[in-house]
């Protein structure tokens, strides 16, 4: 998949070419309501409108009907669950913005967006999620969300770490499926899927993963920390 088919002819960027004004009762109700489930205004906003408004966007619109029914995971669910499987890999999640274009000047590797669309797939999605990111080089296992949904999981063998500001960024992986590992630079088959594999893919996407209002950090640890 190359883009949201929904999009037809609006890019998916940010825009700051006009201003709407909304009123002050309704901000209210989408803060209140994004709260709820730990996602920010904006995000809040942003699920709510591509799961209602011509074209709904179907993984948004379910998205949201997860939220709102208590359909979810925590973080500390999410590292339960990987202990019961036996998972002894340290797991983060990458929480990630709207997708976005970006220079590549100033950056240790070759990329031309930050952040990821709902429908992106795994090797769409490895440009935003391999770095840079303000964490150790511990993880092992790296889960990709967007708005809460697990858009991809990847292995990753280790971490370079970019010298000018100190955040890591992951030279190659895999992509983890529950049948197959896939290499992130062509999508060729990496081998078959361990047990460990499988556990920790079915585990992630069973569920979205909800925070607690207040998280700003975009790396959360899901087990082994």
């Amino acid at each position: 998949m190359t883009g949201m088919e929904s999009s037809t002819t609006m890019p998916r960027v940010e825009s700051s070419s006009g201003r709407l004004a909304i009123p002050a009762d309704l901000i209210q109700r989408i803060e209140r309501w994004s709260a709820t489930y730990g996602l920010s205004r904006e995000e809040g906003a942003e699920l709510v409108l591509r799961g209602t408004i011509d074209p709904i966007e179907p993984v948004a619109s379910s998205l949201r009907h997860s939220y709102e029914t208590r359909d979810v995971q925590t973080p500390e669910q999410v590292s339960a669950a990987l202990a019961r499987a036996e998972v002894d890999v340290p797991v983060v999640g990458i929480r990630l913005g709207p997708r976005r274009p970006i220079g590549t000047d100033a950056e240790p590797f070759s990329r031309d967006h930050l952040g990821a669309d709902l429908l992106d797939d795994a090797l769409e999605v490895w440009p935003a999620a391999r770095g840079l990111w303000r964490m150790s080089d511990r993880p092992r296992v790296i889960v990709a969300y967007r708005l809460g949904h697990p858009l991809a999981v990847y292995r990753v063998p280790s971490w370079e770490q970019d010298p000018n500001t100190g955040r890591r960024w992951a030279a190659t992986g895999q992509v983890l499926t529950t049948g197959q590992r896939m290499s992130v630079a062509s999508g060729a088959d990496a081998g078959a899927a361990t047990d460990a594999d499988r556990s920790i893919v079915q585990i992630v996407g069973a569920r979205p993963l909800v925070m607690p209002p207040a998280a700003a950090n975009p790396i959360v640890w899901l087990h082994g920390r």
